[in-house]
């Protein structure tokens, strides 16, 4: 550090030149001085500039007079100087040094929110058409209006400044490269900013002079990485910031980052760390009165509470984020607002009874799904039995009696056994349907086509005596229990296969295709279609629409809806009668 100058330490021995020389020098490097020491010298220097008519040194002492001023935040004497160094400029006649002046009027302007006025000043620099400082200008200009919120403006400035800085070395673009990220982050444009934010991470390195803005990097990487449900990605970068913030003691940037780490963890179903990292923004916050961090952090989490239908909890955060509203943003209003607070808890506690209620009834309708399950599976079991023996002895009696039974008689009993199968085989549909449910911890992510070929190599004797034609799409990944898929597949395929037009070839098309951004899968045949007043009815259970001609217990396509249904699906079909059937579905990946 240079040592302080005072107006009885100035040496008389001490130049003119010695004494702006001592002048430049703390003004470039004395921020930490005491402004009046400074300022002695500085006068100093300037009345000898005066004297001796050295306009040039008069102006590079008002210049950084006034942006000493500048960095101290005293914007209304950095203004003065700034003035006073533009009427040097224009004395001189030379563009470079009034370009110089314009752009730290803008530049100071942007300090102060003037966004118009600092624009005014950077277009007046950029005029004058003065090389070595269009970057700095054009990165002001970018500011200006990304400040503004005015982002594809931005944009087209912060490229011109990379366009300008091309024969500049890497840490001197390293500003840009951070400004694009961002701006391109802002514009949702999130795979286009990930290669700036690499770049300026690669310029720099290890060094620690770039810590502040390391951990703005990581923590603009988590953003992008969460707007782009790359949770995984996102947990990694913003501990990273936090540690980096950490150092830097950025308090107000680890309650930030803690925010968004929380809702990593939240996409990541980690929902007890996600509480963690909310709590701990929330102290954080309130430790060191960020009262703006705090209110967003409130919100979070009275959202994740009522989420998770911790009423109470939430009841509690509604009371804290009002009582902080009503203090620092609307105190006004405080009376409104606790009368509004005290509405909010009396529909909470309406809310609390309700769900008490809605529990219990939830409870009880378990209990009843539990015994009807038990019921149906008790029936099935018990009814199975006494039909295996019909089936049993009508064909014994067939076998064994054959000789002596008119073919009347066998005809009955071929009768009598195919209504048992029947029977046999209702009971077991029935059965399948009643006790159909979802088991998360059996839900996988399954490779759909290589189940296909599993479901058509045991379907090949259907599909060889119908003499059909399988054509099959690669089809997507799929989160679900095998056997649902499994059971919902074959099923569709059976029916195209079972409700074939005998006057032409079996062709079904099983593919995949989108629609509003969901992914369906689709099963089409060429078979005899479906009459358009009956398609209504057709995933009911016990529809039959083709009783005599076809078997089948109408169970079938019922069983196919509650599996969709199960995953908050979507099942439909398209069909024209004579042309054939198309059967749609879609099982959203909800289970990770």
């Amino acid at each position: 550090m240079i040592a302080a100058v005072s107006e009885n330490t100035i040496d008389p021995k001490i130049s003119n030149l010695s004494i702006l020389d001592h002048a430049l020098a703390l003004l470039d490097k004395g921020i930490n001085e005491i402004p009046s020491n400074i300022e002695v010298l500085v006068k100093e220097a300037i009345a000898l500039s005066k004297q001796s008519n050295d306009k040039k040194n008069l102006f590079r002492l008002t210049i950084k007079w006034g942006f000493y001023w500048h960095r101290l935040e005293q914007y209304q004497k950095a203004e003065k100087q700034y003035i006073r160094a533009l009427k040097v400029a224009e004395e001189l006649g030379k563009d470079e040094f009034t370009a110089h002046v314009y752009s730290n009027l803008g530049l100071l302007n942007l300090r102060r929110n003037k966004h118009s006025n600092a624009l005014h000043f950077l277009f007046k620099a950029l005029s004058l058409h003065t090389e070595g400082q269009e970057c700095f200008i054009y990165s002001n200009i970018g500011t200006a209006f990304f400040e503004q919120g005015k982002y594809e403006k931005a944009l087209k400035f912060y490229q011109k400044t990379m366009e300008r800085a091309e024969g500049f070395e890497e840490k001197n673009k390293l500003n840009t490269y951070i400004n694009i990220g961002v701006t391109l982050q802002c514009l949702e444009r999130y795979e286009e900013a990930t290669p700036y934010y690499l770049k300026s991470l690669e310029v720099m390195g290890d060094s620690e002079l770039y810590m502040d803005k390391k951990a703005a990097c990581f923590e603009n990487f988590g953003e992008v990485s969460l707007a782009q449900k790359q949770y995984d990605n996102a947990v990694l970068y913003l501990r990273q910031a936090i540690d980096f913030n950490i150092q830097l003691k950025q308090l107000k940037r680890i309650s930030v980052c803690l925010r968004l780490l929380g809702k990593a963890y939240l996409g990541q179903q980690k929902y007890d760390d996600a509480y963690q990292s909310f709590q701990k923004s929330l102290l954080n916050a309130r430790e060191h009165q960020h009262i703006v961090e705090e209110k967003e952090v409130l919100e979070i989490i009275i959202q994740y509470c009522k989420e998770r239908k911790w009423w109470e909890n939430c009841i509690d955060y509604q009371d804290q984020l009002i009582q902080l509203q009503s203090q620092y943003f609307y105190p006004e209003q405080k009376e409104k607002v606790q009368a509004i607070l005290s509405k909010q808890e009396e529909e909470m506690d309406v809310l609390v009874e309700r769900h008490i209620k809605i529990e219990e009834q939830n409870q009880r309708l378990q209990q009843y799904n539990r015994e009807l399950k038990q019921y149906a599976f008790i029936v099935a079991h018990d009814l199975k039995e006494p039909l295996c023996n019909i089936t049993g002895f009508s064909t014994l009696l067939s076998s064994k009696y054959k000789e002596q039974l008119n073919e009347e008689v066998l005809e009955l009993l071929q009768y009598i056994e195919g209504g048992a199968n029947y029977m046999h085989k209702l009971l077991e549909d029935l059965l399948k349907y009643t006790t159909l449910s979802l088991n998360e911890a059996k839900v996988v992510q399954i490779d759909t086509n290589e189940t296909l070929q599993k479901i058509l190599t045991q379907l090949q004797p259907k599909i060889d005596a119908a003499k059909a034609k399988v054509q099959i799409d690669i089809l997507p990944t799929m989160s679900i229990e095998p056997k649902h898929f499994q059971w919902l597949m074959t099923q569709l395929i059976e029916n195209s296969l079972k409700f074939s037009d005998p006057n032409r070839l079996c062709h079904i098309y099983i593919h995949t295709y989108q629609k509003r951004n969901r992914q369906y899968i689709e099963v089409r045949d060429n078979g005899i279609g479906i009459e358009a007043e009956q398609q209504q009815k057709i995933f009911r259970i016990f529809q039959r629409l083709h009783k005599q001609s076809y078997e089948g217990t109408g169970i079938g396509l019922a069983i196919c809806k509650k599996i969709v249904s199960l995953y908050n699906g979507e099942i439909g079909l398209q069909s024209r009668e004579g042309e054939g059937t198309a059967v749609y579905f879609l099982l959203p990946s909800i289970f990770k």
